[in-house]
């Protein structure tokens, strides 16, 4: 039975009304500014910030941020709960999250973190809500892991790189020389350092966070047998990179085709083919929104 005097957050009787406005109606509209500054910075990084090369910066924006986007919006197409939010907290909050997007810098990833936490936590009591808020929360953190991956890290991965393709090179009869982090040619005076943007860790830290979103999204929550499709994933990630390092560590033309051009396309591609793979097949025996009998759940979202 409901509460005579139903409060804030509370589902409302349809013969009852209270001043306030629907938090499913709120949260889509800041859903929208926070995605709004998430692209702006997706499109600067594309090095094409301006109106006329628009399309050419879609373009070049890997296919699984649309990926994720699409699921993400289809969870907001999901019916929520009947609450209110105050009007004086949705003018509040529309202000500053309108005025945070105007005025922040083609890198509006900073602003995009306090507010992504902030729809978590504030629409929690929606499923479908929390769900969609959690989603965008984990899409605004893998812009921070996707551009610059911790140090420590990146060395790691680094030198292993490194160390891999070198003597892979060094089996094949390729005249190499490894030292750390970097592959030098000893026919030309051509080499790379692995370090300098073409670890493994970059790869790496967007599959992973992308399976998490999609699992998530697609499924409710995340079992523990996602980790195998997720060690899986890796594994995939570094022999992808691995194969273009190859080319990349014995000719300039082979750096600048598998860096820049095509050849960073085709990588890019494939490794979206491989996200969705896993996480399609880490979701496709428990469909949607299914809990697997039996099979612990490492987080629960309710459907």
């Amino acid at each position: 039975m409901l509460a005579a005097n139903p409060t804030i957050g509370e589902p409302l009787s349809p013969r009852r009304s209270r001043s306030g406005v629907p938090a499913e109606a709120l949260f889509r509209w800041l859903v929208v500014l926070v995605g709004a500054q998430c692209w702006r910075w997706l499109l600067w990084t594309a090095g094409l910030p301006g109106p006329a090369p628009l399309l050419s910066a879609l373009l070049s924006v890997s296919v699984i941020y649309y990926v994720e986007w699409f699921y993400v919006l289809r969870l907001l197409t999901r019916p929520a709960a009947s609450h209110l939010v105050p009007v004086a907290e949705t003018v509040a909050v529309l202000t500053y999250f309108t005025f945070a997007m105007m005025v922040a810098g083609p890198d509006a990833r900073l602003l995009a973190v306090p507010e992504a936490v902030y729809l978590a936590i504030r629409f929690r009591f929606s499923p479908s809500l929390k769900l969609a808020g959690t989603c965008l929360l984990l899409m605004v953190l893998q812009l921070f892991a996707m551009a610059k991956p911790l140090d420590v890290a990146d060395d790691v991965v680094a030198g292993l790189d490194a160390a891999v393709v070198g003597h892979v090179l060094l089996l094949l009869k390729f005249p190499v020389a490894i030292s750390a982090h970097i592959i030098q040619s000893l026919e030309t005076p051509h080499g790379i350092d692995v370090r300098s943007g073409c670890a493994s860790t970059h790869g790496i830290a967007l599959v992973v966070s992308s399976f998490l979103i999609i699992v998530l999204a697609r499924r409710g929550r995340w079992h523990r047998h996602d980790l195998r499709w997720l060690v899986l994933l890796v594994f995939g990630i570094f022999l992808v990179n691995w194969l273009r390092l190859g080319p990349m560590a014995l000719s300039t033309q082979g750096y600048e085709y598998w860096h820049y051009g095509d050849g960073a396309a085709i990588v890019s591609f494939a490794d979206f083919c491989l996200t969705l793979i896993a996480a399609t097949a880490a979701t496709k025996r428990d469909g949607p929104l299914a809990r697997k009998p039996g099979e612990a759940a490492i987080m629960a979202l309710p459907p």
